[in-house]
Order: C-alpha cells, then sequence, then structure tokens
C-alpha cells in the first residue's frame, strides 16, 4: 500500500473494510448446517437409515447432494 501513496484516511478505511469482510467470511464459516440452509430438488435414493437428496444451497446456488439420516433408526438398529 505504501507504493500505491494513498493516503492516511484512505488506508484506514481500506484496512477496516478488509477486516471487516474477514470477521464476515469467519462468521460465516463457523455457522452451522442446517436442513434449512438448502432447497431439496430430487430424492435420488432410499436407505435403511434414512435418504440422499440432490439440493441447491440457499445462500451460493451451489447443487450438492445431502444424505439425510433418521438418528432414532440408527439407534434402535445398533
Amino acid at each position: 500500500m505504501n507504493k500505491l501513496n494513498f493516503s492516511r484516511n484512505e488506508k484506514a478505511f481500506i484496512k477496516k473494510n478488509l477486516l471487516h469482510q474477514e470477521a464476515k467470511q469467519l462468521r460465516r464459516q463457523r455457522k452451522k448446517l442446517s436442513t434449512s440452509d438448502f432447497e431439496p430438488i430430487t430424492i435420488i435414493g432410499r436407505g435403511a437409515f434414512g435418504e440422499v437428496r440432490i439440493c441447491r444451497r440457499k445462500e451460493t446456488g451451489k447443487i450438492v447432494a445431502i444424505k439425510k439420516m433418521k438418528k432414532e433408526e440408527m439407534i434402535f438398529k445398533n
């Protein structure tokens, strides 16, 4: 930044903006995912404990496969 000849105020603004973006990204990474974060598209398989679905992540629009399992049945069947 020294080579770009920014003023002190501009440097402070850029630094503050970068720190804000970094905090936002770290907050996103810490967030636990839940079923409400995804939009189901179709079911591609069913098994003994649950099913596999093709879903779209609401935040990014990325297509993923998600395995949804029934915990009670897994514990019951050991």
